[in-house]
């Protein structure tokens, strides 16, 4: 069994640059639908979209998993010149690059169970996150935090930017949609209405969100 310092597992498992760890095309395809993207940097691994602009694009980017700070910080900070960036990595909770950037993304969320990387038969040997970052104006008042349930159903705290809880993001199973509910007498303007209401319409339309069985009223 190889051991945490060989080489060759190493490059399993944090390099996505060969064919072996392109996204699932249903993963990317569900998150397409949602978000609408008008640009993959690095639709099959490798670094030359570090050196195109990403200014006015809708990005999904699924780039070289790497250990270094330096190369992950490279890729993180391209979001800023998108007006979205979506980002499919490897779930590391610990490491500095995701205190840095994925705890300041505007959503982050954890995926359940392992990746089949390309159509692979064996699963990924790491847990894999989708990081959010949306670079429109409105979108600096509200972040979103997926929660972690033992629940069939996903659900959401927002939050302001100052970190004040606004309220919850569930699915309400009559009416077969995702809905917020705010503590009691929390004051909203309308540019946070609006960003709170465009993400529960998004989930409610992502067949990756609502439960099985029970899809939005809109699509029956």
């Amino acid at each position: 069994m190889p051991t945490k310092s060989d080489p060759q597992m190493n490059r399993a498992i944090f390099s996505s640059a060969n064919q072996d760890w392109r996204t699932p095309s249903a993963v990317y395809k569900g998150l397409d639908t949602e978000f609408n993207f008008t640009l993959d940097p690095c639709p099959n691994g490798g670094t030359k979209g570090l050196s195109q602009s990403w200014a006015g694009e809708r990005v999904y980017c699924n780039p070289p998993y790497s250990r270094s700070f330096k190369q992950m910080a490279a890729w993180l900070e391209k979001a800023k010149e998108a007006d979205l960036a979506v980002y499919l990595l490897a779930s590391r909770t610990g490491t500095r690059w995701f205190h840095t950037y994925g705890l300041n993304s505007d959503e982050i969320r954890f995926i359940k169970g392992r990746l089949h990387f390309s159509e692979a038969k064996n699963a990924a040997t790491f847990d894999s996150v989708i990081l959010v970052f949306r670079n429109k104006m409105s979108k600096k008042f509200i972040k979103f935090r997926e929660t972690t349930s033992s629940l069939k159903t996903r659900t959401w705290l927002v939050f302001s930017m100052s970190d004040q809880r606004l309220g919850t993001i569930f699915w309400h199973s009559s009416w077969r949609r995702y809905c917020f509910s705010p503590p009691l007498y929390t004051v909203f303007d309308a540019s946070c209405l609006r960003d709170i209401a465009e993400f529960c319409e998004a989930r409610t339309e992502s067949p990756y969100c609502a439960p099985r069985g029970q899809e939005s009223a809109n699509t029956t």
